[in-house]
């Protein structure tokens, strides 16, 4: 990131929490009294946390500092794909070009797009020779012959598919994550929450383009998948990233479970858990060593002033005497 960007960030970091310290921490603590009964501490609670499993990986979303408590996951949900349904099979097993699979996921429904922006993409459908799987939850009468549409569709399955070239997804979570362990190229168009994040990030990695929901257009849609589809860049790069992603000494679930029996197995594991937890917070940013060590320094700039100061003083009052005599 560049300056803007990690103002941007730490602006946004520090904001997030002041609204969780001020509203969803007291939110969440009248939540587990209501239905558990319990006058619980939210600051106590999360600050004896055994074990965190997080549902990112590095080889997606970066390298970072963590303790050994918490456990990167990401992908913890797939499983072997199965059989898909015979129509679907059929359609993209007879796609002699490929095919382009469309789903903005299971809250964002793609009938509500506005119709100005359907007829985009239709017309950009009708201009590509691949087909097309549409997660689409209502009628579509003006669908070119070359797409598909479906209320609901087997999306891990569909996307193990070695005829699927592209995925226009919205950039959730479990989506990037299987279009990432299939080697699947992404072209998103995000919405709110993580979306942006978890799609940039595989951008990074050379395997996914952004389009931004208000600046659709039919030229830039159909130039973004016609590039996608005939630059074999992005399918060697998310191959690449896909080797990486899978590349592990045990899948995520195996991982999950090992550690969480591990924890219980050693009563909490509380030798995993950073010496910081509970640590007042100046100690943490260490601002009392900070101050000591500005304490000091300034100390031995004020005493070495003073005595090059009264050094100075001394000779001249020595020099105004010799004047005198």
């Amino acid at each position: 990131m560049d300056l803007a960007q990690r103002l941007a960030n730490t602006l946004m970091a520090h904001v997030s929490d002041a609204v969780f310290q001020l509203v969803h921490r007291s939110w969440s603590k009248r939540v587990v009294k209501k239905h558990l009964g319990v006058d619980l501490s939210v600051d106590e609670f999360a600050s004896n946390v055994s074990l965190v499993l997080v549902n990112t990986h590095w080889s997606i979303n970066g390298a970072s500092a963590t303790v050994p408590s918490v456990l990167e996951v990401g992908g913890m949900h797939m499983k072997p794909s199965k059989p898909l349904p015979a129509d679907i099979q059929t359609f993209i097993d007879e796609a002699e070009h490929g095919v382009v699979y469309f789903c903005m996921g299971s809250l964002l429904r793609g009938e509500t797009f506005p119709v100005e922006k359907r007829k985009m993409f239709l017309k950009v459908f009708e201009k590509i020779p691949q087909r097309v799987l549409w997660k689409w939850e209502g009628e579509l009468h003006d669908k070119p012959s070359n797409v598909m549409i479906r209320k609901w569709m087997p999306q891990r399955d569909i996307l193990a598919h070695p005829n699927v070239k592209l995925f226009i997804s919205h950039g959730g979570l479990l989506g990037t994550t299987e279009a990432v362990y299939e080697g699947v190229p992404i072209l998103s168009i995000p919405i709110f929450g993580d979306q942006m994040t978890n799609v940039k990030a595989v951008r990074d990695k050379g395997a996914a383009e952004i389009m931004y929901y208000t600046d659709l257009n039919e030229d830039e849609i159909f130039t973004k998948i016609n590039s996608m589809l005939t630059d074999p860049t992005y399918k060697q790069k998310a191959k690449e990233l896909s080797e990486v992603f899978r590349d592990r000494p045990m899948s995520p679930l195996e991982t999950a479970v090992y550690w969480t029996e591990y924890v219980i197995r050693h009563k909490g594991a509380p030798h995993l858990r950073s010496a910081a937890v509970g640590m007042p917070w100046y100690q943490y940013y260490l601002i009392d060593v900070l101050l000591v060590i500005f304490i000091s320094i300034a100390t031995i700039f004020v005493s070495l002033y003073y005595l090059i100061f009264k050094q100075i003083l001394r000779l001249i009052y020595k020099k105004s005497k010799e004047k005198q005599t």
